[in-house]
């Protein structure tokens, strides 16, 4: 299958972490007043789902345009679809935690965020690039880019 050709290791892995990072149950974690208050743990949904949707879609930024896209709207819909789900999860399994309808918003805002990111970028020339396990400068990108 074409979808699986690619490296998808880094997006396979932060899933995992997200396994942990959503499912602890409510007793185990930390509690932060102030982090409650200023609506912080908002901003971390954000990040996590951002960060999701970027290691899924980065590795086939390569590809031809009508199989980029529709692989970036399979992610899109997969981030959003875990969102809900795992808010589901949340409120109905897991002990002392709560599904939240604004962390899923969260979640959709990061996905959605890295989805017009992508559609406004052209990722044939990034800041940097990927070589093995390590990420390196681009050199072409300073080259290339254009003044605010």
């Amino acid at each position: 299958m074409v979808f699986l050709k690619k490296d998808l290791r880094w997006g396979q892995g932060w899933f995992i972490i997200t396994l942990f990072l959503l499912f602890t149950p409510g007793n185990e974690l930390p509690t932060i007043t102030w982090f409650e208050k200023y609506y912080c743990d908002k901003i971390v949904h954000a990040i996590i789902f951002a960060t999701l949707a970027f290691l899924f879609i980065y590795p086939r930024r390569k590809d031809e345009e009508e199989m980029k896209n529709l692989w970036v709207f399979i992610v899109l819909m997969a981030c959003l679809t875990y969102a809900v789900v795992s808010e589901m999860i949340q409120e109905l399994f897991i002990p002392h935690r709560t599904g939240d309808i604004f962390d899923f918003l969260a979640d959709s805002v990061g996905a959605l965020i890295i989805y017009f990111w992508y559609r406004y970028h052209n990722y044939e020339i990034l800041p940097w690039k990927v070589e093995g396990d390590t990420m390196k400068p681009n050199p072409e990108y300073l080259k290339n880019k254009k003044p605010l």
